[in-house]
């Protein structure tokens, strides 16, 4: 039941400019009407790229004045000052060094946990940090976190510290994490690389047992737009925690894709083995694919209609 006490005033995006980020926004402005907690809002957009943000809206006709909501941008260096005068405000942290980058960049190994690290963990820390030393805390701060938390890797204890810096808050906000798995939608770099294959009438065979959690761009958004609209029960007193994937094995999945899209052409099988995988990406590939389904599917949604 929505009370006064939980409308939404200021919605505050960091990491304004990435993929995952942007697609919200774009989510957020077509189905304003359905987030009932939100009236003449003001979007806070923390972002390092203006003239990125203003592009996408243009090339999706997004124009927030005709949806009566304010857009204002700032830099990070004024977060302190902007968060003073917010007055029931949900930060909406999307920042973080893109592992889909880290998996496939030249970067030397320990440089690219190093931005991990910095960009997660260190400035998830100082931002919070900011909110208690003004002491204007947000009604919901809500943190994608990644189903890689429950590999068996560095990464994975990269990601538990990182959601854990949400415990600085206290019991004076509500704290979301989403455990996604692969975000997937029409413009996914996975199935960008899957269907390069595809078209040289190539399909990769991994290890049978190897884990393709995901979860698809639009279950997320709702599920999101379900939470700012507090159709949740949360607690301010631990972190609530959000599982949100379905498993498959990679194998499954390449089958599916076959099975939707390439149904009439033969292919030839490309066998890819752990020892390639590993050897290229090191600990990215053990923290991201290396854990079995059958493991995986301890923490997996069922069905994600069920949120």
């Amino acid at each position: 039941m929505i009370n006064k006490s939980n409308y939404i005033n200021e919605l505050i995006i960091l990491g304004s400019g990435g993929y995952l980020a942007l697609s919200f926004i774009k989510y957020f402005y077509f189905n304003f009407e359905q987030f009932k907690t939100i009236r003449n809002i003001s979007l806070i957009l923390f972002t390092s790229d203006y003239k990125k943000i203003q592009k996408f809206f243009e090339l999706n006709d997004i124009d927030f004045t005709s949806k009566f909501i304010s857009v204002k941008f700032f830099k990070y260096s004024q977060f302190k000052e902007v968060i003073k005068g917010l007055n029931s405000y949900v930060i909406f942290n999307f920042s973080g060094y893109n592992i889909f980058k880290a998996l496939f960049s030249l970067y030397n190994y320990n440089y690219k946990n190093n931005l991990i690290w910095q960009s997660r963990i260190d400035f998830t820390n100082k931002l919070i940090n900011d909110i208690i030393e003004i002491g204007n805390y947000p009604l919901m701060f809500l943190l994608p976190s990644a189903v890689w938390v429950y590999s068996e890797s560095k990464l994975s204890n990269y990601f538990y510290q990182w959601e854990d810096t949400l415990n600085l808050l206290s019991n004076n906000s509500y704290k979301v994490v989403f455990r996604l798995g692969i975000v997937l939608d029409e413009n996914s770099s996975w199935l960008k690389i899957l269907n390069y294959f595809f078209k040289l009438n190539i399909k990769p065979v991994f290890n049978k047992e190897l884990a393709f959690p995901y979860i698809y761009l639009q279950d997320f958004f709702k599920i999101t737009s379900n939470l700012l609209n507090f159709n949740y029960d949360l607690s301010k007193e631990k972190l609530n925690i959000f599982d949100l994937f379905v498993y498959s094995t990679f194998n499954d999945f390449i089958d599916y894709m076959l099975s939707k899209n390439y149904s009439s052409k033969k292919f030839i099988n490309f066998y890819i083995s752990d020892y390639l995988m590993d050897l290229f990406f090191k600990d990215y590939y053990r923290a991201m694919f290396l854990k079995s389904s059958k493991d995986f599917a301890t923490f997996a949604t069922k069905d994600l209609k069920d949120f």
